[in-house]
């Protein structure tokens, strides 16, 4: 969404939204709930914890997923463990209404709340990454720098071989740390785009690794400038000499 848009449609979006995945969590709640004692799966003193554990695992796992796409990570692990949650509080719901007298359709009806309690949260959580994702550009855009998780094939690549190599008996970030400074010694700038995946195959650090390493170097590059511009302005407050 552009600076100048307003942001009254995103809110009213996602809160729209968040009133749909409250309304479905508690028709999946109800219907859980009534399964699980009715089968015997627990008594009837902890049937609320039945839900808990199976939709809120589902809102547990995609937060997960939502952390592993703002770090640029996809797991397997999160995404089958979501699949295999969602599947299991849809199987709960349509056995809800297998016991009454409705047909397919009100298997098709009682069945559709997890479902749309995921699509909910997705759409929520697209709200939430697009805006990260757009403040990640705009901060990076003045300096150049890779936003987090920019696919390294993504990056116009510094070429490797510009890169000194370091010595094997250091530790793998002190070899990117190693390589960084020799760079920037060259003449070389941290904000240059593809750095990072650079300093990753000249030294077989993780590109994360390396990423991480030059936003350590910024920032401490940062913090001795503004320690240059405090003393100065000690040393001059009038701004005058």
């Amino acid at each position: 969404m552009s600076a100048h848009a307003p942001s009254w449609p995103r809110r009213l979006a996602i809160g729209s939204v968040l009133v749909v995945a409250v309304t479905v969590f508690a028709l999946s709640f109800d219907a859980i709930t009534e399964v699980a004692v009715r089968v015997g799966a627990v008594n009837a003193r902890m049937r609320w914890l039945v839900p808990i554990a199976i939709d809120g695992g589902i809102i547990a796992g995609c937060a997960t997923l939502w952390a592993q796409a703002l770090e640029g990570r996809h797991s397997w692990r999160s995404r089958l463990f979501v699949a295999l949650l969602l599947g299991l509080s849809v199987w709960v719901n349509v056995e809800h209404a297998a016991s009454g007298p409705g047909g397919l359709l009100a298997r098709v009806i009682a069945g559709s709340p997890p479902v749309i309690l995921f699509g909910a949260l997705e759409l929520v959580a697209d709200q939430f990454l697009r805006s990260a994702r757009t403040h990640g550009r705009d901060v990076t855009a003045g300096t150049g720098a890779v936003p987090a998780g920019t696919p390294p094939h993504m990056e116009p690549a510094v070429d490797p071989e510009r890169l000194v190599e370091p010595p094997d008996d250091l530790p793998v970030t002190e070899r990117a740390r190693h390589t960084l400074a020799a760079y920037l010694d060259g003449g070389g700038d941290s904000s240059d785009r593809g750095l990072a995946a650079a300093i990753a195959e000249r030294t077989g650090c993780h590109p994360r690794t390396a990423y991480r390493v030059i936003q350590q170097r910024l920032s401490a590059s940062s913090a001795h400038a503004q320690d240059n511009g405090d003393a100065e302005a000690r040393a001059d407050p009038a701004r005058v000499g």
